[in-house]
Order: structure tokens, then C-alpha cells, then sequence
């Protein structure tokens, strides 16, 4: 039974991988448009069809960083199973704290508003 848990395990940790990627990659296709970068009208009347507004961008960015949020949990239980059959490597890698932290920011934001508080980040 602890085997096949294992498997279940590593099997749907990858399986949930390839989705995310998606998810990463359309974020990032749609980031690239040039209705993406254009600057949004302050005129209401003179709205421009397929502009992106400042909140559809915020909402982008709040689906992309879910998105890399679950995959890196998705890519710790694969990790978890190669522990468990001892085939980890362990590899060293260089990081930003800070873009980390404003990341989790952003995800948490959404829920935050929703209970109408703030989160205020001061990283200098």
C-alpha cells in the first residue's frame, strides 16, 4: 500500500507539471501582445478594444505566480518520492530573496483584499 501511495504520488506531482507550464506560458504569450503594453485610456468613452487594463495585468501577474507557486509544491512532492527511492541530487542554486517575497506578496494580496486589509512590503 505505501508503494503504490508513492507512486500515486509521484505520478500525479508530474502529471500537474505539464498543465502549469501551460498556464506559465500562455501568462507569458499573453505579456508579450502588444495590446499588453499599451497604456490604458483615462478617457472612459474612449476605451480601445483589446487593451489590457492595470487590473487585468495585476490579475495576470496574480495567475502566473499561483501558477509557479503550485508547480514548485508540485515539483516538491516529486521530490519527495526521489527521496524516497533515493535518486535525489541535490544542486545548488542562486536566488533572489526579494523577488520571492514579493511574489508571495502578490499571491496573498487577492486574499487579503478580501477581507479588506492591506499588506504593505518595505524591503529597504
Amino acid at each position: 500500500m505505501v508503494n503504490l501511495l508513492k507512486m500515486l504520488q509521484a505520478t500525479v506531482s508530474h502529471d500537474m507539471i505539464s498543465p502549469l507550464n501551460l498556464i506559465n506560458m500562455y501568462g507569458s504569450l499573453l505579456e508579450g501582445m502588444p495590446q499588453f503594453n499599451q497604456p490604458e485610456s483615462t478617457d472612459k468613452r474612449c476605451k480601445k478594444k483589446g487593451k489590457f487594463s492595470t487590473d487585468a495585468k495585476s490579475l495576470l501577474k496574480q495567475i502566473q505566480n499561483a501558477s509557479k507557486f503550485a508547480q514548485m509544491k508540485f515539483k516538491d512532492l516529486l521530490d519527495v518520492s526521489l527521496l524516497d527511492n533515493r535518486s535525489f541530487v541535490l544542486r545548488e542554486s542562486r536566488f533572489v530573496v526579494r523577488t520571492i517575497i514579493e511574489e508571495v506578496c502578490e499571491l496573498m494580496e487577492a486574499q487579503a483584499k478580501a477581507q479588506k486589509l492591506t499588506i504593505d512590503l518595505n524591503l529597504d
